[in-house]
């Protein structure tokens, strides 16, 4: 197995070559098999091409076959893939539908060997071309760009901690909890939902929970789902971070899907 953080020892790099049809389960059973012959050639890190899920030449059929990422079947798929090989898997990008958007996201996913996504990251730079032929190509008109390049640390550093904890003969590493104030908040409800190895989460203050880093990707509010524990907050009424009446909304959110949840908030 992989070490928690690649950039800690030399390790072996593979990239699959695909040439994805029109049905995203076809593509899904070919590329699969072909990470599974990089792992077996002893891959740590595995890497698929742009746009692996599928090549739809016809713009409204690409529209209509786009999926979201939490219903996405190759999403779903490459994390239980990552958890059979036992190797970082770095998915090229995935078509995504947005809600409310009339065009879509060209997104890669970083995996971690536990099927825990590591980071996301929006093609930021289009390609836009005029052929001197009189030939052109405008990917802008069916993909939203993104705007922030994005290091996948946060979330790798959450699961290097873990690991060691549970490697730890002083540690019970059944008995995890995560906490954080203010912007540790945040990486609190960030690592509760990327982490399952957690059975506690707990923020003080928690500033950026509603707040996305770079547009298009979730906040750490909108990876509620992916919890597996009780988790806590304790909040100020007159905090600017989350701010005013956005702090009554966060415990809606485990609320509506029966997650063990305590929120305090008080004056001051």
């Amino acid at each position: 197995q992989p070490p928690a953080r690649l950039d800690a020892m030399s390790f072996t790099v593979a990239c699959v070559q695909l040439n994805s049809g029109r049905e995203i389960d076809a593509n899904i059973v070919v590329a699969a098999a072909q990470v599974r012959r990089a792992r077996d050639a002893g891959a740590d890190l595995i890497m698929t091409p742009e746009v692996s899920d599928l090549i739809e030449p016809k713009r409204n059929l690409r529209l209509e076959k786009a999926r979201d990422e939490a219903r996405h079947p190759m999403l779903a798929a490459w994390r239980e893939l990552a958890r059979e090989t036992g190797a970082y898997l770095l998915l090229g990008s995935l078509m995504l539908r947005v809600a409310g958007e009339e065009r879509l996201l060209n997104r890669s996913f970083l995996i971690a060997p536990d099927g825990n996504i590591l980071a996301r990251y929006d093609k930021i730079h289009m390609f836009d071309v005029d052929l001197p032929g009189g030939e052109s190509y405008r990917e802008s008109r069916t993909y939203r760009p993104g705007d922030a390049a994005t290091v996948a640390e946060v979330v790798a550093d959450i699961d290097a901690a873990v690991k060691a904890l549970q490697q730890d003969k002083a540690v019970r590493g059944d008995r995890l909890a995560i906490m954080g104030h203010c912007m540790g908040g945040r990486m609190s409800y960030l690592g509760a939902a990327s982490n399952p190895a957690f059975k506690a989460a707990v923020m003080l203050y928690g500033g950026g929970i509603l707040r996305q880093e770079g547009e298009g990707r979730p906040t750490p509010l909108a990876l509620t789902s992916q919890i597996q524990c009780p988790i806590g907050g304790v909040f100020v009424k007159e905090a600017q971070n989350p701010p005013p009446g956005a702090v009554a909304r966060i415990p809606d959110a485990p609320k509506k899907i029966n997650i063990p949840h305590e929120f305090s908030l008080y004056d001051g």
